[in-house]
């Protein structure tokens, strides 16, 4: 994928999320079950968004139809 972000502490959805979104658009998500993710769903005890996270959101809110 070209133009991937930089890294940025805190922020490693940036770098790794548009990559993760590019690939699953060839595939039919609603036929997986499982994904994983070797990030975190939460960064703190604040409740930050870690990768694993806002993955869901973008499966949860995207229409992949």
């Amino acid at each position: 994928m070209d133009d991937v972000a930089p890294y940025e502490s805190g922020s490693f959805y940036k770098r790794e999320l548009p990559c993760i979104v590019s690939l699953l658009q060839d595939l039919d998500v609603r036929d997986i079950s499982l994904i994983v993710i070797d990030g975190f769903v939460y960064l703190d005890d604040e409740g930050g968004y870690g990768l694993g996270e806002h993955l869901y959101e973008c499966l949860e809110c995207r229409s992949w139809a």
